[in-house]
């Protein structure tokens, strides 16, 4: 990949929902890098490209206690069987 770049657009124009999108904005760059994902990446975007298809899925459970410090899954699939 030549890059990375997330992009969370606030849902509204007010301060809180910008400040909640910059915090959408780390987390996913959090998990990017907690997980390795970089590795992961470059495996998913040779498949793409040798088996025509490839995708993330990528999912978020709020945390039961509220502490702020959800659980975070991030998967690859592939269409030859992988991940």
């Amino acid at each position: 990949m030549s890059g990375l770049d997330f992009a969370v657009d606030p849902v509204q124009d007010s301060p809180e929902a910008k400040t909640k999108a910059q915090a959408a904005e780390k987390a996913l760059y959090s998990v990017y890098q907690d997980n390795g994902l970089e590795a992961l990446d470059y495996e998913t975007e040779t498949d793409a490209a040798v088996l025509g298809d490839g995708c993330y899925k990528v999912t978020w459970t709020p945390s039961a206690n509220g502490s702020g410090s959800p659980p975070r899954t991030c998967r690859a699939f592939s269409p030859g069987g992988g991940r």
